[in-house]
């Protein structure tokens, strides 16, 4: 299915989410909690390599009942990225953030990277950094 015949639904107030694809990479967001949805091919593997279960020793565990903008009728389970609570579709694998999520989640993901791209001495990785970029420019949309 092409990115024109997707339609998702906020999972905190069940707004349509709108697509931005201004970018190599495809967000949908909510125009009025400011949320994002990503689909798994989407996010970055510095995100995904990084997000753990809500059930790891040392994290609280409680019920998400937010249902996934892909899969309507299924629930999202809650993931971890450092101590960020984030949703994840277990069926889709994809990611929602909420607004305040988004710049932490951004600026630990750049910081992995350049570390990364110290220690290894490579140049930046397009995806991450393409992915990053949009996640900024994103927020400048919050902004408007």
């Amino acid at each position: 299915m092409d990115s024109s015949s997707k339609r998702y639904i906020c999972p905190r107030c069940q707004t349509t989410l709108q697509i931005d694809n201004t970018h190599q990479v495809e967000l949908y967001l909510c125009p009025k909690d400011h949320g994002a949805w990503i689909e798994e091919e989407q996010v970055p593997l510095t995100f995904s390599r990084q997000i753990t279960p809500k059930n790891t020793p040392g994290r609280a565990t409680h019920i998400n009942h937010r249902y996934s903008p892909a899969c309507p009728d299924t629930k999202m389970d809650i993931y971890y990225f450092n101590e960020i609570e984030i949703d994840v579709c277990m069926i889709t694998g994809g990611i929602w953030l909420d607004k305040d999520e988004i710049l932490p989640i951004a600026i630990k993901i750049a910081h992995e990277e350049e570390r990364s791209n110290q220690l290894h001495k490579q140049g930046s990785t397009l995806n991450t950094w393409d992915w990053i970029d949009l996640v900024l420019n994103a927020l400048s949309w919050f902004l408007r």
